[in-house]
């Protein structure tokens, strides 16, 4: 059941999310198929499953179905959660990023904002504005290690940069008081609030 339901999506037969009027909706028939399937073979997706499903991600519409399949995975590898998270990257819409994101975070937790941290430097613009939109969707405890690599790599940035855009980008992801800064960070972080 699962290789036809596969093979119909891939063949653009049937859809896990269509658009229509601009709108997108779940059509749960095909869903339920996929649903069934893997409620009742749970297991780890393989390489060659990863690879196959990696095709999806390329597509407008049949990126769709992965948000949907990945409720039903028990687990993954960490490759095919940056594919993924890869693919949120590139969704400008903010209300449907999260998708990308969601199940990754129940999956590897922090690693998918470290993966976020590590990607954005050297990243396209468009890129960065994609990353920018995951950091809402994905938390970082302030006492912790990578929330500080967050703030000194926004820090950066945002002087290194002339790009006003991407500094407006920065500043919606930087706190606004001293006091939510690590002390590691308080000489970069006075300069950034004093500007």
């Amino acid at each position: 059941m699962y290789e036809k339901y596969l093979e119909k999506v891939l063949l653009r037969e049937i859809f896990p999310q269509s658009i229509r009027y601009g709108r997108f909706f779940s059509e749960s028939q095909n869903e339920g198929i996929f649903t069934e399937y893997f409620q009742v073979n749970p297991r780890r997706l393989n390489l060659e499953e990863e690879r196959y499903l990696s095709n999806f991600l390329k597509g407008s519409i049949s990126k769709w179905f992965i948000p949907h399949f990945l409720k039903e995975i028990n687990d993954y590898s960490y490759e095919f959660m940056k594919t993924v998270v890869d693919a949120g990257i590139k969704i400008i819409d903010p209300s449907y990023n999260n998708l990308f994101v969601i199940s990754a975070k129940e999956l590897y937790k922090a690693k998918v904002s470290e993966y976020l941290i590590e990607r954005f430097p050297g990243s396209s613009m468009n890129d960065k504005r994609g990353i920018f939109r995951l950091f809402y969707w994905v938390s970082f405890d302030k006492t912790s290690e990578l929330y500080e690599k967050k703030l000194s790599m926004l820090l950066e940035e945002y002087f290194k940069t002339k790009n006003q855009e991407l500094r407006k980008y920065i500043s919606l992801n930087l706190p606004a008081e001293i006091d939510d800064y690590p002390d590691s960070l308080n000489v970069e972080a006075k300069k950034y609030l004093e500007r």
